[in-house]
Formats: C-alpha cells, sequence, structure tokens
C-alpha cells in the first residue's frame, strides 16, 4: 500500500538532474567517490523532492530492499557498489533510477624515518594507497610529501617527537591519519682508535686489525684511509654496525705501504659529519740479512711526537727498546740457519700503538760457528755421557764425537743430531777416556774442534778389619776453572745420597765413619767450579760391609727385663730363618723375622728347664749367608 501511495504523488520532473539523485558526506557537500567508514546520504535532485517519498537501497548485489528509516550508509569494505533509487515522482514511466560508486580502502597511511646526525631525520613515506601526504612534524610544522620519496626535517632541539600523516584522495573528500613516534640521535662522542696492527702482508690482499673504543650503536663509521703525508682521506669501508668489542679487520688493502688511517663518524642518512678520531699510521717493516746478522727497516712515524718509543720483539719476547727516531734495528745475535720471526710497536701517546707485520727470516753466514764446550760424566750405570753446550748464537745439525784412551790418538766416535751422546764402552778403571767434538750448523759450516774432557776416574780400598774405605781419583780435564771435589756416599740398595763431604782440590780421602745404617755402600765425585754450573760425575765404586750375627747360649723367661727373650742379634741381616726343637727334634718354634725371638712357651705354656736345639740361618743384601746350628739352656 505505501508503494501504490507513492506511485500515486505527482512530482515535478527531474529534467535538471540526469542523475536522478547524488550523495553527500557527512559535511554535505556532493562526493562521487566515497571511503570505507565514510557516512553518506544520498538525496533526489529534483527541487520539489521530499525525502519522505524516496528510498534508497544501498548495494543492488545483495537484492533491493528499500527500507523508509534509512537515508545513509556506511560501507564497511572497498569495492563498487550500484546504489538504486526508488521515487514517486507523480509522472507516467519509470520511477526506479540507478547509480554505480566506487568506494576506496582507507587502510593507515605508512612511513619510515631514519635518524641522522645533528638532530635530523629522513622521512619516506611507504603507502601506496593515496594521492596526497602531508607530515605534521610533531613541532607544530607541517609539510605535503609524495610517496617513496625521502623528506628530510631539521629539528631545533633533541627530544622524542610524535609525527602525524594525513592521506587523502584524489576525486575523494575523506582523509585519513597515522602517527609514529622519532627519537633523534644522543650527541656524538668522538670515536677513538687505540690500536693498529697488520695481520696478513700484501700488497692487495693484506689485511689489518683496528682496535677501536667509544664507538656508538646509533651511528656508523666510516674507515677512511690516506698517503702518509696526505690530507686527501678516501672513504675504504663503511662500519654499518658497531662491533662490540670495538675489533675492526680491515680486508684486502695494501699493508706493504704506511698509511693514515682515521674514523669518521656517519650515520643511516650517510651524513659527513666531520667528526674524526685520532690517525693511525700503519707501520709495516722489512728484514735484511747480513753475516749471522739480520736488519729491520720501517718507515719513521710521521709525527716524531706522539712516538715515545720503539719496542722490538723476536719471538714473541721483548728484545729492545729504541728510542722515538729509530727507523732500524740490528740483531747481530743470530744464528746461521735459524729462523727468527720480529715484529716493531710503536708505543704512542695516550696508550696508543701501532704495531708492524709479523715478519720472519733465516739467519745466513760464511764464517765457522764457534767452537762448542764438551763436558764428560758417568751415570749411575758407570757409562760416559757426553755433552756438548754450542754457544747461544749457533744452530746445531750435527755432533761429530772423538774419543782416546789414556796418551793413544783421538779416533772418531759417532756422530749423532743432539748434544747428548752415550759412550756405551764397558768401564774399566785402568783406561782413562778423553773426548772432544766438532759440531756442524745449520748452514753446513763445521766449528772448530772444541775443549778436551777427561771425567773422573775413581778407584778404592775397603778395609774391612779397620772399618775405612781409601779413594784415590784422576784430575778432571775439561773446566775452565779448578775443578773442586765433593765425595757422595749413597745407599747402594735404594739410591738414597747418606752423606756429602767436600775435600777441595784433593784427589785422595779416607772414609772412617762408614754409615751403620745402610750395608752397601756406593762412593763417587762429583766435579765444580766456582764459575760454571755444569757438573761432573766420577764413575761409581760398591762397598759392602760384613754382616754379623751374635747367638746366646742361654736365657731367663722369668720376665725380670734380662735375657727373657732367646733372639739372634747383629748388622745388616736381611732374611732369618730361627727353629727351635725340644729333645725329641720336634720343632717348638719357628721365626723368619729378624726381629722375633723365642720367649720360653711352648703352645702359650712355659716350657721345662733344660737345654734345647736350635737352627738359624740369615742372609745380608750382598747374597751371603750364615748358617748355625747349637744348643741354647733355658733357666729360670
Amino acid at each position: 500500500m505505501l508503494l501504490s501511495l507513492l506511485f500515486g504523488t505527482k512530482l515535478q520532473a527531474q529534467t535538471n538532474c540526469p542523475e536522478k539523485f547524488k550523495a553527500y558526506n557527512a559535511k554535505g557537500l556532493e562526493v562521487n567517490i566515497f571511503c570505507v567508514g565514510e557516512k553518506i546520504r544520498f538525496k533526489s535532485c529534483s527541487t520539489n523532492a521530499q525525502p519522505d517519498k524516496e528510498y534508497y537501497d544501498a548495494n543492488k548485489n545483495d537484492g533491493l530492499a528499500f527500507p523508509d528509516t534509512t537515508k545513509s550508509v556506511t560501507y564497511n569494505a572497498p569495492g563498487t557498489y550500484t546504489v538504486t533509487q526508488l521515487i514517486n515522482t507523480g509522472l507516467p514511466g519509470n520511477n526506479q533510477f540507478e547509480r554505480t560508486f566506487t568506494v576506496l580502502n582507507t587502510p593507515p597511511p605508512t612511513l619510515t624515518s631514519f635518524t641522522c646526525a645533528f638532530n635530523k631525520v629522513n622521512f619516506r613515506i611507504t603507502d601506496a594507497h593515496y594521492d596526497y601526504y602531508r607530515l605534521n612534524f610533531g613541532d607544530g610544522t607541517e609539510r605535503r610529501v609524495l610517496p617513496g620519496k625521502d623528506t628530510s626535517y631539521q629539528y631545533k632541539n633533541a627530544g622524542t617527537y610524535q609525527i602525524s600523516i594525513k592521506a587523502a584522495y584524489r576525486n575523494a573528500t575523506c582523509t585519513v591519519e597515522n602517527t609514529v613516534k622519532v627519537q633523534t640521535l644522543p650527541a656524538i662522542n668522538i670515536p677513538e682508535l687505540q690500536s693498529l696492527q697488520i695481520t696478513q702482508y700484501a700488497v692487495s690482499q693484506g689485511s689489518l686489525i683496528l682496535q677501536a673504543s667509544s664507538l656508538q650503536p646509533d651511528y656508523n663509521y666510516f674507515i677512511e684511509r690516506a698517503p702518509v703525508g696526505s690530507t686527501n682521506f678516501q672513504e675504504i669501508q663503511l662500519l654499518s654496525s658497531v662491533p662490540v668489542s670495538g675489533t675492526i679487520t680491515l680486508t684486502h688493502t695494501d699493508t706493504r705501504t704506511p698509511y693514515q688511517y682515521r674514523l669518521q663518524v656517519t650515520d643511516s642518512c650517510g651524513t659527513k659529519t666531520g667528526i674524526f678520531s685520532q690517525v693511525l699510521v700503519s707501520q709495516p717493516i722489512k728484514i735484511t740479512s747480513a753475516e749471522k746478522a739480520l736488519q729491520i727497516l720501517w718507515s719513521p712515524y710521521p709525527n716524531t711526537t706522539e712516538v715515545v718509543n720503539y719496542q722490538i720483539f723476536r719471538d714473541n719476547k721483548l728484545l729492545q727498546t729504541l728510542p722515538a727516531a729509530a727507523t732500524t734495528y740490528l740483531d747481530a745475535a743470530v744464528a746461521c740457519g735459524r729462523q727468527y720471526c720480529y715484529q716493531v710497536v710503536a708505543q704512542l701517546i695516550s696508550n696508543r700503538s701501532s704495531r708492524s707485520n709479523d715478519t720472519c727470516q733465516t739467519g745466513v753466514a760464511t764464517v765457522p760457528p764457534q767452537y762448542g764446550f764438551a763436558l764428560a760424566s758417568f751415570n749411575a750405570q758407570n757409562q760416559v755421557v757426553l755433552k756438548l753446550l754450542i754457544p747461544t748464537n749457533e744452530t746445531l745439525a750435527e755432533v761429530s764425537w772423538q774419543k782416546k784412551i789414556n796418551n793413544g790418538p783421538f779416533v772418531n766416535l759417532g756422530q749423532v743430531k743432539q748434544t747428548l751422546y752415550l759412550d756405551s764402552a764397558s768401564f774399566n778403571e785402568n783406561n782413562q777416556p778423553c773426548y772432544q767434538a766438532t759440531y756442524t750448523d745449520s748452514c753446513g759450516l763445521t766449528s772448530a774442534v772444541s775443549n778436551q774432557t777427561c771425567p773422573v776416574i775413581l778407584s778404592g780400598t775397603f778395609h774391612s778389619t779397620e772399618n775405612r774405605v781409601n779413594l784415590r781419583w784422576s784430575a778432571f780435564v775439561g773446566l775452565t776453572a779448578a775443578p773442586r771435589y765433593t765425595i757422595e756416599v749413597s745407599d747402594d740398595a735404594t739410591g738414597q745420597l747418606l752423606s756429602s763431604s767436600e775435600v777441595g782440590s784433593n784427589t785422595t780421602f779416607t772414609d772412617r765413619k762408614l754409615n751403620t745404617t745402610s750395608q752397601l755402600l756406593a762412593y763417587r765425585i762429583k766435579v765444580t767450579t766456582a764459575n760454571s754450573p755444569e757438573i761432573s760425575y766420577s764413575n761409581k765404586i760398591r762397598v759392602a760391609q760384613a754382616f754379623t750375627a751374635t747367638i746366646p747360649n742361654a736365657f731367663s723367661p722369668n720376665s725380670d727385663g734380662l735375657n727373657d727373650i732367646f733372639e739372634v742379634k747383629g748388622r745388616f741381616i736381611q732374611a732369618v730363618r730361627l727353629k727351635i726343637y725340644n729333645r725329641w727334634g720336634q720343632v717348638i718354634f719357628e721365626s723368619k723375622n729378624p726381629g722375633e725371638g723365642w720367649n720360653g712357651k711352648i703352645n702359650g705354656q712355659d716350657a721345662p728347664v733344660g737345654t734345647y736345639i736350635f737352627s738359624f740361618t740369615a742372609q745380608d743384601l750382598d747374597g751371603n749367608t750364615i748358617q748355625r746350628k747349637g744348643s741354647v739352656t733355658l733357666i729360670k
């Protein structure tokens, strides 16, 4: 019924409005393109149209419906929509009209920001939906910007700012806004270069390490290089992230030529701040060879007032410290054929340093090496051990030993590739051996003959009845000063040193105080001098003291503390076997312990007074045996 009433109403023809109806936004402005979320009202453009006589369906695709209460619509999704008007015009003909509108999406506009030095920020609109953008920089300044292009803005003061971005379409009246916060960069610290070290010495493939401090993670840094004496620094590498340790490695660079290095502060915007670190200069070195000498050369540091001193390292050990003006060092303490590795460190003021490449060179020579010092000594097996001491600055390839007996000629003994040699010949106290040696260095040059060395030959006589040992020995040959002799006495079974007696330059000695705790004694002579740490030993002689056993013929086990035990007493007894028999030949006591005797009991009961038979066998450390049989009387 409602529709029929409408259709019966006569309205003025809409001849002045070919679209039949128009769309208006919330501000009453006519719009033909809408935005998602924008409130739109449709209205007939006839001059005598009555709002209560017109109805609208906002989306033909979901079916036509003309509610009489809905006069406006808000679209929530972008797309193309067909709007249908139903109106009673009072005129014959069609009373239903359509128009198609476009609804545009309204996502929040996006942008990125790059904070730069000196309170400068670069903005870039990354959004591609809208046609126009305006930025409000948060300090009252607003500017129209284009998408995809950088817009720079420099704040007067450091701080945090809220940035507003407004976006709009060319054919739509809606605007969309989004906000972001930016924090300007902190004030710039002046970077510091603490040290420079050449790690690979090469023309184009060299490498070095810079140790820096006072670096800031908010900034980037250019490594810059210039020839020595030039102010034309060139950027050779960008550090886009600050190393936590402050260690910067530079590769594929020329380290054979001295260069100046520094850091310049930059940022993500590529700003040349003009803020630099101190300059460090690389210090490559070269080595030249001379006769048993190596010379290290380097270029002078450009500003000698910065140099505290130069430190010369050889094989990672400090060899010499030189003044700031030095540019060379001659190491004359090198051996032919031995390789040496050097490094020069320029110690600078403010605890900075520049360390050269580690360069190695082998010593050369045409002059034979200095002769060595030979030393002969007996070991515990009475074999001669030979040692050749060569000068510190010489190398060793091979040692040739010669030997003579008494006053005979020297003959070749053997060749070895080390300084020690064992003469395994059997010991003979009547044959005094003497030795000498030559050696060949790593360059194939042979030294002159060493000193002659003859170890001490020790002999001795043991007088058991007087309990003394007479010693005599030959003089040692080979030390550079007068030898001093010390007599050492050891337990031959355990090797324990029992006594040591200095006898000066004497070559005889009588020991009248033989040790009573050790049966087997070993004597040898230790040879020393006042001006040498070297020691030589003579051969060892062995003295075996006799062992004894005393057996009582009676005992009285009455607990009076006198002769209560039948026991064997003596010196140096090691193994024993004691047996006691009754008159019927039965064993009533047996012991294998040298300190254990018979207490006069049989099975825990007192044995009868009378005579008993014993047998006794004992042995000492030297393998000697004592056997005794007899009788002992048990009395009360």
